[in-house]
């Protein structure tokens, strides 16, 4: 039995602190539109959109009804009592991986291997394959609060938008402003509009379940590599200058231009898909890092 099942005004804190609030509609490091403090059109209501905009309380109203489902998870998955603090750290945990209830640091936690269990959550550090340093501090951080309760005093950033510059909210101000928004009712964090119209029904297909370009890219480059390795190999072995300067491939098994093309080719078709999914300023704009 679960003790604490609702997070903490300063676990809510300690988790903005991690993720920042951002104001308007951005696309995150997965190309998913996101608004407030992470919120997703697969959260519910308000779906983001190009162009939608909420103020600084109704970011915080969102994240009070959106953490409630990992609150839930959490609950359900665990079977020992836990502290505030300990219950906080797994929800933030959860909030950013999606990791408990799939057997691995629940189970540790069940089975009372404390150190284990933060041992295990301490290896979910990666993005795409590789160690980002952002989420090695963010887990020890979490580790910390599990263990010891340091909340921490980390002011939470806010952007306006995202890039951009961002104010600082000290400690103090935003858990006075989570203890205004923790009252609001949950039903109005729907109601902010977006600053340009938008249609009548964008639909799920197009904005709720965007492809990850990221995994389309990735697999465009090892295929141009490849192709061009290739390219290489056949005109160091298979291909002739003439003393009229034009290479002659007739003794290669395939002919380079044939390559050639096919690297073309992948090289114009990411280019589409960036300008499918940003506009044209999608070719030169960076991704957004996994941690702001």
């Amino acid at each position: 039995m679960v003790v604490a099942v609702k997070t903490s005004l300063e676990g809510l804190a300690f988790f903005i602190s991690e993720e920042a609030i951002v104001l308007s509609a951005y696309r995150d490091s997965g190309g998913v539109l996101t608004i407030g403090c992470g919120h997703t059109a697969m959260a519910g209501p308000p779906r983001p959109v190009p162009g939608l905009r909420i103020d600084y309380q109704a970011a915080l109203a969102l994240l009070v009804s959106d953490i409630s489902r990992y609150e839930a998870d959490v609950a359900r998955a665990v079977k020992i009592p836990l502290s505030q603090h300990q219950f906080d750290a797994l929800v933030s945990f959860h909030y950013n991986t999606g990791a408990i209830g799939t057997g691995t640091v629940d189970d540790l936690l069940n089975a009372e291997r404390f150190v284990k269990a933060m041992d295990k959550l301490e290896e979910y550090r990666r993005d795409d394959g590789k160690i980002v340093p952002g989420l090695v501090a963010r887990r020890s951080r979490e580790r910390a609060l599990f263990e010891r309760g340091a909340y921490g005093s980390d002011p939470a950033k806010l952007y306006q938008q995202y890039p951009g510059v961002a104010a600082l909210i000290p400690r103090a101000t935003l858990l006075a402003d989570l203890r205004k928004a923790a009252t609001l009712p949950q039903d109005g964090v729907a109601a902010p509009q977006p600053s340009k119209p938008r249609r009548a029904d964008p639909g799920p297909s197009t904005e709720e379940y965007r492809m990850n370009s990221n995994l389309f890219h990735n697999i465009a480059n090892v295929l141009i590599a490849v192709l061009a390795m290739l390219t290489a190999g056949l005109l160091a072995t298979g291909c002739t200058q003439a003393l009229t300067g034009v290479l002659e491939c007739s003794q290669s098994w395939i002919d380079p231009v044939y390559t050639g093309v096919a690297i073309a080719a992948l090289s114009g078709l990411k280019m589409i898909v960036n300008i499918a999914r940003d506009g044209f300023g999608g070719l030169v704009k960076p991704q957004p890092p996994v941690e702001k």
